[in-house]
Formats: C-alpha cells, structure tokens, sequence
C-alpha cells in the first residue's frame, strides 16, 4: 500500500461523502420518505423516444421500491452524498437492455457523477458487450460503475465482466463489514441477506439480495471520492480490497 492511499485509509473514518454524486440506476426513489428527509436527491425518467433516449425531470418516483431502498443503503454509508435518481426501471421492476444502455450513455454527457450503482443487470450478452463498453469509458473517467450480480443460474451484465466493481450479497454481521473473493469475477460480497429497508409510500421492509449489497459498496467508494477526487478505478478497487482483508479502518 502506497503512502498516498495510506493517508486515503487512515482519514476515511472521517469522510461522509460530502461533495459526491452517485447515480442510482433503478426504478426511481421515494424522496419523501421520512428516511430519507435529510437526503439531496435529484430524479429523472429516462424514455425512448423514436429509437432515442430522452431524460426528463422525474415527478412521479419510485414505481416499486427498490430504488428507494438502494438510495438509503448508499446512504447508509456516504449520508452527505448526493443521490442521482435515473429511473429505467416499471413497476414490476421490468426493463429493457437498451434503456439500461441509454441511461448509461446519458450519464457519460454529465460531469458531476463519481460513482454509479446498477443494482441491476442484464442476461443479453449482446447488449452486455455494449454496455461493458460504456463501463469502460467510464473506468477511463475513473468513475466506478459498482454492479450487483445475478443468481447463478443466469448471470448478469454487466457484473460478469472485470470492469464494473462487482457485488454479491454475503451473510454478513453489519453494513461496515466487506468480502472480497478472491479469484472471483464477483470481487467483493456485502452485508444483502435479511436487510432492513426503507420502501417507497414511506413504508419500510425486509429484504435479501445482490441489489442491495451493492449500493453499501457505492457509498464506501463516495467516501474515498471525496477525499480525493482523481483516484482511478485501480486505485479505489484496491482500497476496498484493502479494507476487505483487513476488515479495517471501521466506521466511526
């Protein structure tokens, strides 16, 4: 470990994401859940529209839920971090390849995004070869696209390739506690087994998953990046691999 992600490891306890943007990619989020009533978050609804994608404002929020419960798990851990609502996801969680494509192109034209969070995939590896495209220009960017997996049975892109920082759910203690699998594509698993969430209508429940390991991870890199904003990917996926062996510095 170099001297200048030492100092990275030794002050992270004292970052809460302050500064940062993370894109959530999901299926909208419930601002006006009372969990999330400290929270800045923006939302917009992504269409297509005669074979092009089209960002609007969004007025309506999450449709599902999910969303919702991803925002308050990256909250969990960057709560001074600003959250990107893009939402591509219906009601019943359904999607398209290509709009999952789209919101990604569209996210490569902002310049105020430092972490993406795809608690989302998909099995076409057609379309996942394009999409692992746009994750490679945004690893150029030194942006991590942070992607849950698939069950085993049908995996997801782009999770499946090296690029994104890939996440399973683990049976973890708490939400400060990181894996990493070594030799694994899945490099790194997270407390997603019996979860409690906050649910769109300001409901809240108890869930298990991929989905909602993944977003603990984006809210752990949103506190390196705002630390330090030019960390490349190399430079951030080292350090969580760090943290995971280690199993320290613990939050404070």
């Amino acid at each position: 470990m170099t001297g200048g992600l030492q100092s990275l490891l030794d002050d992270w306890h004292l970052s809460r994401g302050k500064g940062t943007t993370i894109a959530l990619v999901d299926s909208g989020v419930d601002a006006s859940h009372p969990g999330l009533s400290a929270a800045s978050v923006e939302g917009v609804v992504l269409h297509t529209v005669a074979g092009n994608i089209i960002a609007e404002r969004d007025a309506v929020g999450d449709l599902a839920g999910h969303g919702t419960a991803c925002a308050g798990r990256i909250l969990t851990l960057a709560p001074e971090s600003r959250i990107l609502s893009c939402r591509v996801l219906s009601s019943s969680l359904a999607s398209t390849s290509r709009l999952l494509l789209g919101a990604l192109e569209w996210l490569l034209t902002r310049d105020d995004v430092d972490v993406v969070n795809l608690s989302l995939g998909t099995p076409n590896r057609a379309f996942g070869l394009e999409i692992a495209h746009a994750v490679d220009q945004f690893y150029a960017r030194g942006i991590c696209v942070v992607a849950s997996a698939g069950p085993a049975e049908r995996p997801d892109y782009p999770a499946m390739f090296s690029g994104p920082v890939s996440v399973e759910a683990a049976a973890c203690s708490d939400d400060e506690e990181l894996v990493y699998r070594r030799g694994s594509i899945i490099e790194f698993g997270a407390r997603g087994i019996d979860v409690p969430v906050l649910w769109s209508g300001g409901r809240r429940a108890s869930v298990s998953g991929s989905s909602f390991a993944a977003p603990l991870v984006a809210g752990r890199l949103a506190r390196f990046k705002a630390l330090r904003r030019n960390l490349s990917v190399w430079e951030q996926k080292t350090l969580l691999q760090y943290q995971a062996l280690t199993g320290r510095p613990e939050i404070r």
